[in-house]
């Protein structure tokens, strides 16, 4: 079982601004991410966000949250969007913030929200970075590991 998880807003921030998050989570009758809105604290870091982000998806899919638990092994895929970008002379315009800038922080918020006892289960990780300027964040599948 796969488990589907969108963190918002800009992983390179350690706060956003306002009261509620917009989010999306994976629709089980229509089959594609939905927009979902997510109550929160004001100031909220982005391993904070993480956390709440994977903590609503348990509880939205709890067969796929428990079947990512008991796997042995896990594998991560990770696509970052960052609202900005820069251009680098000679190179096409790109991402503006690093591609494993957020990466330690999100396995830390498998650890914090108990969907994992060890980020060191995660045998596979593939990250992909994106410019979108209108919902930054990180798309992240966690399934379990092929053997």
């Amino acid at each position: 079982m796969t488990l589907h998880v969108f963190i918002p807003g800009n992983p390179g921030d350690g706060a956003i601004n306002g009261a509620y998050l917009s989010t999306r989570r994976m629709s089980k009758k229509k089959g594609k991410m939905v927009p979902v809105r997510v109550k929160t604290d004001r100031g909220q870091s982005f391993s904070a966000r993480a956390k709440a982000a994977i903590l609503h998806a348990m509880a939205e899919d709890p067969v796929a949250a428990a079947a990512a638990g008991d796997a042995g092994t896990l594998a991560l895929t990770m696509v970052v969007s960052w609202p900005r970008q820069r251009h680098l002379s000679g190179a096409h315009d790109l991402a503006m913030g690093d591609v494993d800038a957020p990466v330690k922080a999100t396995l830390d918020a498998l650890e914090k929200s108990g969907l994992v006892d060890d980020d060191a289960r995660v045998v596979s990780l593939s990250v992909r970075k994106m410019i979108n300027r209108l919902s930054p964040g990180i798309e992240l599948t966690i399934e379990p590991a092929p053997r």
